[in-house]
């Protein structure tokens, strides 16, 4: 294999690493909030943010869908929180 191959290669397994471990974490906070613990939802959003921030920064998402994604989950949980 060529050496641009292999860095590509390296390259995508890393990107794979990040993008899944953000989706997780949003899939996590997302279940969450349908179980109706807002609260613990609340608390996971600053660690959550950091991770969807750093992934966009790193060019593996875009940033728009970066902000989309803190918004609707923030929105979520702070509606909740306000009525409490």
């Amino acid at each position: 294999m060529g050496e641009r191959l292999l860095a590509a290669k390296k390259r995508r397994d890393v990107n794979k690493h990040f993008l899944s471990k953000m989706k997780n974490s949003v899939v996590n906070t997302r279940k969450l909030i349908a179980q109706n613990l807002y609260d613990e939802a609340a608390a996971t959003i600053p660690t959550l943010e950091s991770q969807i921030m750093s992934t966009c920064g790193k060019g593996i998402i875009h940033k728009n869908k970066a902000r989309r994604l803190i918004s609707r989950i923030a929105s979520k949980t702070s509606s909740y929180l306000k009525r409490k």
